[in-house]
């Protein structure tokens, strides 16, 4: 019988204190979720306030109680709050108003309360989110909670600057929900507020300010995809009074009550850039060359800040013999004729493959001019994404200004469409001698090294399996033949981490035996197996096993910004190694190739699998005398991945990219019996072989038993309706541009879950009705029985919050379950991971996890059985995922689970067994050949009609 406990808060100068309290006594806010919770006597749910959040609103959760602050509270949704206790939501609009005018100092923007029937709110006060009136209290969310706050600070500045004024109104203005009521001065000013600027590069070196909004935090910022300040109607109004002024003010008008304002940081760049635009011709070129040069000389001592550094590029002395020039980087022109029948005739039907982002595209010339119009249209219309030729394109500048490429090298293409449009924001870096069309770069051997140590002293763990001995083996014998570089791309789990440290503390103890010369090493890793290196380091090696390690990301890279280059190539080579971020290296690259490192070690190698990249391009600029690729995953999305990661170990072994194209891609894609030639090739090409591969079924002895459990369960009633619904409306819109990829969204969701939560959570009438919920409880009743340990993965962020205080409350759990996704950091992963592992043996309890983010890099030997909640469509990701159990280490047979989800109507042809059948298949052409587990367009075609058939 689980008890039950009252929720309560009290509001204090922090916000507002929460505490439960169970017949008489303070609880633990750990054992929350244990209990019945009640406000009086309505049910209560508190798994809000346990959410992911920025950590300035993040709650503080002690031994006793858990404090929120005002911010926190407005963003709760209306349903959580009554779940809380706490009063009633206020279902006011406000009247925004102006004292003055805004152009005068005494401006003040004034507001109001309306109630029901437009009514003012009369005696309103607010004490931070609560509204008090008429002798009660109401809550205030969000936006107007935001609204109010930003009003009264703006009334509390007195700003005198205008300019100011306008930029503070402008960002009020953004927060207005459709309902405010606004009078009309206000109402009719368009505020356009710039923090960022990138040139519009013409012919002869002729340019203008493009003025760009404050960057995003979204996953496309890799893809140039910027948002521009000035709308581009405007533009050119902009910049005919830029050009006309003598100085750079502080705002402009551009149309009728429309302003763009300026923040005098960006007003001091807008000066460099200024006065460059009236120089000769030469001095022009060499700006737009490298603006941020220019744009350091005049500022950098004024202002040191890491944003405005990081655009500046200094001009070292770099090492890498691959490094052509430091210059103007852009994406390659990465596209090779395609050979049709033998005939290599130029015709309107010859077709190029080239790469879009991460995808590959196969389209006629024709074909290449319609999509550059309807890119620049969709450009306008921001539109983020076209359906065209059976591909998602990409809508960027990057997509644009690829195919302007494109076509404009193709000498029998005599009408090309000219879009107006702005120029592709540039960065300054290296520029490499890449090996696209033709191999321009190739360096395979250098002299002989001395021999090392197989096992050197500074290694604790001696006892290693006999395929870490051949792998550390091979590794020394690739290091002393002089081989530059090494693909070990064995299974998850088999020890790669560890068979690379003993190879680094082997050449580090040549090193300080002055065989070799003393150099520093490089380990660059996923922010989240950063910490995986440190420990592993401390518990494989002795202390001095590999010596002084320098951090260098974060707090460790921050340090460097103020150095020069001599000073920062001190600290690295005072060094014997250095760990460093993929994302670290792309941004601060002009750090690390001023260093000639002795190894370097790219984990997770497939995280630079594109070759037009620039975080390839820039993992490629590194000087190294060995570099060592770990992936367990060579081959991710398609085979191009793989003559990419051999191009970074030892250029040029594959001929240039359109070689290994139509040599060996395109026969893969009709004959699986091709890509298996390729896995030979990779042995035979070179002495020692480049690539070792090992899978753990076939090398580990005694590891346990692997158990896959398909657990099919028939969907209730409601949930099979929705899914109905679902299909029905997709047959109906059969042919439509992208609707198998909304169908096969919202039909993926349906299998999982079909109703939304509202912040009600999950509780036991939504496992009922949910068929795979439903499979998922009866498994962990069996887990518990048992008591041992689960590993859920899952994506849908939404469930696995509401999942965590659901479970610990149904099965008593002493703490809520720990939930890993992309929004933990690192160190606070291997924290959790370190806390799950050292729980009592026989002690039931869960984790859940995001497969991306918790399914890689991450010994979490402590459970034996996974639940994939819900699946990947790579079955090499599901695979790395389980991988966290299935590993040295793990004393228990692995039971892996795959709940799904069967319409009681379609019966085989529902998606979960469509998925299935269609993973099992990929999983198995992969395992037996080096192809990829992606699924392909014309799969992914096949999938969605089965899908919808009876």
């Amino acid at each position: 019988m689980i008890d039950t406990a009252q929720l309560t808060f009290e509001r204090n100068n922090a916000g507002f204190k929460f505490s439960v309290i169970e017949n008489s006594s303070v609880v633990s806010p750990s054992k929350w979720s244990l209990l019945n919770l009640a406000v009086g006597d309505t049910p209560s749910n508190i798994d809000s306030l346990f959410r992911c959040t920025d950590e300035d609103l993040k709650p503080e959760i002690t031994d006793s109680y858990i404090q929120c602050c005002d911010r926190f509270i407005a963003e709760l949704t209306e349903v959580e709050c009554i779940q809380l206790g706490l009063p009633l939501v206020s279902n006011c609009i406000l009247k925004i108003g102006a004292k003055g005018l805004i152009t005068q100092p005494n401006f003040e923007i004034s507001y109001r309360y309306i109630g029901n029937k437009q009514r003012k709110i009369l005696g309103a006060t607010r004490n931070g989110c609560l509204l008090k009136f008429a002798g009660k209290e109401q809550l205030l969310l969000n936006p107007y909670y935001d609204i109010v706050s930003q009003i009264d600070e703006f009334n509390g500045m007195k700003l005198v600057d205008k300019n100011e004024r306008f930029v503070k109104w402008g960002e009020i203005k953004e927060l207005l929900p459709d309902n405010a009521i606004v009078d009309n001065q206000l109402a009719n000013i368009t505020i356009c507020r710039a923090d960022r600027i990138t040139l519009d590069v013409r012919e002869h070196g002729v340019f203008n300010p493009l003025l760009l909004k404050p960057e995003s935090d979204d996953e496309l910022a890799e893809n140039n995809k910027v948002d521009y300040a000035i709308p581009k109607a405007r533009q050119r109004e902009f910049e005919s009074q830029f050009k006309a002024w003598g100085t750079v003010r502080r705002n402009y008008a551009i149309g009728t009550n429309t302003y763009v304002v300026l923040p005098k940081r960006l007003q001091s760049v807008l000066e460099v850039v200024k006065d460059y635009q009236t120089k000769p011709s030469e001095q022009r070129l060499a700006f737009v060359s490298n603006p941020q040069k220019f744009i350091n000389e005049k500022l950098l001592e004024h202002d040191d800040s890491e944003e405005l550094e990081s655009i500046f590029v200094e001009t070292p002395e770099f090492i890498s013999q691959r490094i052509e020039t430091i210059g103007v980087w852009e994406p390659r022109l990465c596209a090779y004729k395609v050979q049709r029948d033998g005939d290599w005739m130029p015709s309107d039907e010859m077709r190029l493959s080239f790469p879009i982002d991460d995808l590959l595209v196969n389209f006629s010339i024709e074909q290449m001019k319609e999509l550059l119009l309807l890119t620049v249209d969709a450009l306008d219309k921001e539109i983020e994404v076209l359906e065209f030729s059976g591909y998602t394109i990409p809508v960027s500048l990057e997509t644009k200004n690829l195919l302007i490429k494109i076509l404009k090298n193709l000498k029998d293409v005599d009408e090309i469409p000219e879009p107006s449009g702005p120029f592709n924001p540039q960065l300054i870096a290296p520029i490499l001698k890449d090996n696209m069309d033709d191999v321009i770069f190739e360096l395979i051997k250098k002299e002989p090294r001395a021999k090392i140590n197989r096992l050197p002293n500074s290694v604790k763990t001696t006892s290693l399996y006999e395929h870490q001995k051949f792998g550390v083996d091979w590794l020394s014998t690739h290091w002393e033949s002089g081989s530059i570089g090494a693909l070990l791309a064995d299974d998850m789990g088999l020890g790669k981490t560890l068979q690379s440290l003993i190879l680094m503390a082997s050449v580090k103890e040549s090193m300080r035996k002055k065989e070799h010369q003393n150099r520093p090493m490089l380990i660059v890793a996923p922010s989240g197996l950063l910490k995986n290196w440190l420990d592993e380091s401390k518990i494989h090696l002795n202390t001095d096993g590999l010596g002084h390690v320098f951090e260098a990301y974060g707090a460790g890279i921050r340090s460097l910004r103020d150095m020069n280059i001599l000073d920062r190539n001190k600290i690295f080579e005072s060094s014997d190694w250095v760990l460093t971020t993929y994302e670290t290296l792309r941004d601060k690259i002009k750090y690390f190739m001023s260093v000639e490192w002795g190894i370097t070690i790219f984990d997770e190698a497939q995280k630079i699998k594109n070759p037009v990249s620039r975080m390839t391009e820039m993992a490629k600029s590194i000087s190294s005398e060995f570099t060592l690729m770990l992936t367990g995953t060579p081959v991710e999305n398609e085979l191009k991945d793989l003559w990419c990661i051999v191009d970074t170990a030892q250029p040029g072994l594959f001929g240039s990219l359109s070689h290994f194209h139509n040599e060996y891609a395109l026969p893969s894609e009709s004959d699986p019996r091709e890509a298996q030639k390729l896995k030979e090739l990779l042995v035979e090409k070179s002495k020692p072989a480049l690539m070792l591969r090992r899978m753990k079924e076939e090398h580990i002895k005694g590891l346990p038993d692997k158990k896959i459990h398909l657990v099919e369960v028939a969907m209730p009633p409601l949930q099979a309706q929705e899914y109905t619904n679902i299909v029905q409306e997709a047959q109906a819109e059969r042919g439509n541009p992208g609707s198998a990829l909304k169908f096969v969204q919202l039909v993926r969701r349906a299998s999982l879950i079909a109703e939304e939560f509202e912040g009600a959570g999950i509780n036991d009438g939504v496992v009922k009705r949910s068929a795979r919920l439903s499979a998922l409880v009866s498994i962990l009743d069996n887990i518990e029985r048992l008591n041992e340990k689960a590993l859920i993965f899952c994506e849908a962020i939404d469930v696995q919050e509401y999942l965590a205080g659901y479970l610990q409350k149904r099965y008593r759990l002493s703490n809520r379950p720990h939930v890993i996704n992309g929004k933990i950091d690192g160190f606070t992963r291997k924290r959790y991971v370190d806390e799950f592992q050292s729980l009592a043996e026989n002690e039931f309890d869960i984790m859940l996890l995001s497969p991306k983010a918790g399914g890689v890099g991450l010994t979490i030997t402590a459970a034996n059985h996974v639940i994939h909640l819900t699946r990947w469509w790579n079955p090499a990701v599901e695979d790395q995922s389980t991988d966290r159990v299935f590993r040295i280490g793990q004393k228990k047979a692995v039971n892996v689970y795959i709940p799904m989800a069967i319409h009681p109507i379609y019966q085989e042809k529902s998606f979960d067994l469509n998925l299935a059948r269609l993973l099992d298949k990929k999983r198995t052409l992969s395992h037996n050949a080096l192809l990829p587990g992606t699924l392909n367009k014309d799969e992914m075609q096949s999938f969605f009609s089965e899908t919808l058939e009876q």
